[in-house]
């Protein structure tokens, strides 16, 4: 041995191996949290939306932390909850919803469909997570078109804006 380092770390092992248990991982129970009710409170009309309990409205903004979506979807919920104007209700809906889904897989796994609109919409459609299948058909749309809303502001690019304004047209 070299500088008495040795004799510290024998002097802490258990030479007979008796109480040595043997290492068993246990995971905490780790809360998953629905996304389906922050949507639903999303897709509501605005009307309805500020006739909400205050209650509700705190509980959801408590829980928003705690969904495993980037940090600026969870601001702009907070800021969605306290908007009033319809433009602002709007951005931040889309900005918050986009972030929902996988919306980058979706719109990727789709591309080369987006010929056939009918056809990008389903593809979409049965991509996204969350799924949307259990919404009825107009609220459908209305995610799709807000994603797709959104992909359009965030890419900036001509392609993306008329698939979007492809799809308003579609629906």
């Amino acid at each position: 041995y070299q500088n008495n380092w040795l004799e510290p770390v024998l002097c802490n092992i258990d030479t007979n191996f008796k109480n040595v248990s043997r290492y068993r991982y246990a995971a905490g129970k780790r809360e998953v949290f629905d996304k389906k009710r922050f949507l639903e409170y999303l897709l509501l009309p605005i009307k309805k939306r500020n006739e909400l309990d205050a209650k509700y409205i705190t509980e959801l903004v408590d829980d928003i932390y705690k969904l495993a979506i980037p940090s600026e979807a969870k601001i702009s919920f907070m800021k969605y909850t306290k908007a009033r104007t319809k433009d602002d209700i709007q951005r931040f809906r889309s900005q918050v919803i986009y972030h929902l889904f996988n919306s980058d897989t979706a719109f990727g796994l789709a591309k080369g469909k987006e010929k056939n609109i009918d056809n990008w919409y389903h593809s979409v459609k049965e991509i996204l997570e969350p799924s949307i299948a259990l919404l009825n058909e107009q609220d459908q749309q209305k995610v799709i078109m807000l994603l797709a809303k959104e992909k359009a502001d965030l890419d900036g690019n001509v392609e993306s804006r008329r698939l979007f304004e492809r799809f308003v047209d579609y629906i």
